[in-house]
């Protein structure tokens, strides 16, 4: 799976219908767009695979076939009810038969950070429907954000001016993950060279790569902006069903934690002595939130370092995701 990110004006990537009729679509094609922005807000990975055609294909954030592969990769906004993806319908409108509709709308992110929830306007999305045994499916998902395309391709920027080939910046030292540095541009962050190829990121409209080597393990590495500068990096340590596997991913991330904070504690108990075992056993007792999903939030103590670490393990009938966060303190 992944979640993933994430932005020049270009032509709206679009697969709508091209002949539209003007007369108002029947109720039951708005209910459906409703029905899929509400099982976004409500992270519910069922109903959001529901919504599509068995053939239906995306291309936002990154060309998908099928509705469990397309749900993989919108897999961050389904079980983190820390991070909603928001729809803002603009448009509904009948094609050429009755059997066939388009919506569209905009995209924003809201979620937590270190000055409160924020929302974030993202971009625009497209999605053709057609009936499928008298229910409205999606059969494309397509949009843009920022004015990028929706088409996920290798990121190759010009230089920018403060940027040297190897990665090296000068924006000032701001805490951040390996030569990332908080603060960094788009382009500065594609310049650094610890990853072979960066793609566009449609869904949060920043950037990921794999593979990113942490701690010699390769790994995915997404990376978050505000207002074109770096805010968060995410580090994906494990996606899967083994729960062995997972443990090790958690005995992984505590290490690193407890190296670079000095201590950790479980977010809902900081009384707990934290360890892969303890972490682990709290994940299989924790009750399901909403969308099914079981979570433990891994935190670090307050400090004056200028980033803050945390982790979640998750669990999810399709399996385990165990992901480290590095967010600027800042906020910026």
């Amino acid at each position: 799976m992944r979640v993933r990110e994430y932005l020049g004006a270009v032509l709206f990537a679009s697969t709508f219908v091209s002949h539209v009729h003007a007369q108002e679509p029947p109720p039951s094609l708005r209910e459906a767009e409703r029905a899929f922005a509400d099982a976004l807000a409500r992270h519910d990975r069922a109903a959001f695979v529901a919504m599509f055609a068995p053939d239906a294909e995306s291309s936002l954030p990154v060309e998908k076939h099928g509705p469990e592969a397309i749900a993989s990769d919108w897999l961050p906004f389904l079980i983190d009810p820390g991070t909603t993806m928001l729809l803002e319908t603009t448009a509904v409108t009948m094609g050429t038969s009755s059997d066939v509709g388009n919506t569209a709308g905009a995209l924003a992110i809201r979620g937590r950070t270190n000055t409160g929830l924020q929302t974030i306007p993202l971009g625009t999305y497209s999605i053709a429907w057609r009936l499928v045994d008298g229910r409205w499916k999606i059969s494309r998902l397509s949009g843009s954000t920022n004015g990028a395309r929706t088409t996920t391709n290798a990121v190759n920027p010009t230089p920018a001016s403060n940027a040297t080939p190897n990665g090296a910046n000068t924006t000032p030292a701001s805490g951040g993950v390996g030569r990332y540095r908080f603060g960094m541009s788009r382009a500065e962050v594609s310049q650094v060279s610890d990853c072979p190829r960066y793609v566009n990121v449609a869904v949060t409209g920043g950037l990921e790569c794999a593979p990113y080597v942490f701690e010699g393990q390769g790994i995915n590495i997404s990376f978050l902006f505000t207002a074109d500068r770096l805010r968060r990096v995410q580090l994906w340590m494990y996606e899967g069903q083994s729960a062995e596997e997972a443990e090790q991913a958690v005995a992984r991330v505590l290490v690193h934690l407890e190296r670079i904070a000095g201590g950790v504690t479980v977010r809902s108990r900081p009384d707990m002595s934290v360890t892969p075992a303890a972490v682990m056993k709290m994940l299989s007792s924790a009750p399901p939130q909403a969308n099914g999903i079981a979570q433990v939030e891994i935190v670090t103590a307050s400090g004056t370092q200028p980033d803050v670490w945390f982790a979640k393990v998750g669990h999810h009938q399709y399996g385990y995701m165990v992901m480290l966060f590095a967010d600027s303190r800042d906020g910026r």
